[in-house]
């Protein structure tokens, strides 16, 4: 579904603002007209809730994760 992905740090608790702890936090980019992710998180959400695991989609972020960069001063 995607055209890449990154799987970042998960935030702690104190940033996501959210009581539950994190373990996933990944983007995705998608063309902006595919809805296919949003069905696939809704399917995972539904199918986890039971076990006490939630899936969250958010965005459209910036495409900031996919673009490389200078890092540490280089």
């Amino acid at each position: 579904m995607a055209v890449a992905g990154v799987v970042n740090r998960p935030q702690p608790r104190e940033l996501s603002g959210r009581a539950d702890e994190m373990f996933l936090n990944a983007a995705y980019l998608v063309a902006s007209d595919d809805t296919s992710l949003i069905a696939a998180v809704g399917e995972l959400d539904a199918a986890y809730r039971r076990l006490a695991i939630s899936f969250e989609l958010t965005g459209p972020w910036p495409p900031y994760n996919f673009v490389e960069g200078v890092e540490d001063g280089e």
